[in-house]
């Protein structure tokens, strides 16, 4: 779930794709926008995991969900506020695989997350900039806050610098996270 522009929520919705609430209006589109996607490996909508948009972009991701062997043509599609064409994303751009379960986007980055990687998208030169690997089932969320990206990975936390040039002892600093009942 996020809050694009003004007044508008999407959603990925298992199942059912991706959702569109005008808030203001109090009306739900479903495949919002999207008609013009990459649909050769079946419904588009079938395969939506994760959304993310802001003021000047809309993106959505495909592929893998935790736990499922779904494998997507392209990882992740965007589209620029403003612009009618999609840009869609796979292996063949960069990408460490075709599956996409989480979306951040922060400034000119977007922060993309799947089985065992995250890789950081540079919208304004449409490339990937940076990537980290992931022992685990797969990226569930990824967080910005502060200076870093926050990443969770099965039952483990990920800490990543934002700024590449920074001081940054290891690719992605694991974090204890706190147990039930424990403080």
């Amino acid at each position: 779930m996020t809050v694009g522009q003004p007044e508008v929520l999407w959603l990925a919705v298992p199942d059912k794709g991706l959702q569109r609430l005008s808030i203001q209006d109090n009306v739900w589109e479903t495949s919002a926008g999207v008609t013009q996607l990459d649909t050769r490996r079946g419904d588009w909508n079938d395969a939506v995991t994760c959304v993310a948009a802001d003021e000047r972009t809309l993106v959505v991701g495909r592929g893998l969900t935790i736990g499922e062997e779904t494998q997507a043509t392209n990882a992740l599609s965007l589209r620029l506020r403003g612009g009618t064409n999609w840009v869609s994303f796979s292996t063949r751009e960069g990408l460490p695989s075709n599956n996409t379960s989480a979306l951040a986007l922060h400034g000119n980055d977007l922060w993309v997350g799947g089985p065992g990687y995250v890789a950081v998208i540079d919208l304004e030169h449409l490339k990937v900039t940076r990537t980290f690997s992931f022992h685990g089932e797969g990226v569930r969320a990824i967080k910005i806050a502060g200076d870093s990206a926050w990443v969770s990975v099965d039952k483990r936390l990920f800490r990543i610098p934002l700024n590449p040039d920074g001081p940054l002892q290891k690719p992605a600093e694991s974090v204890p996270v706190a147990q039930p009942g424990t403080r």
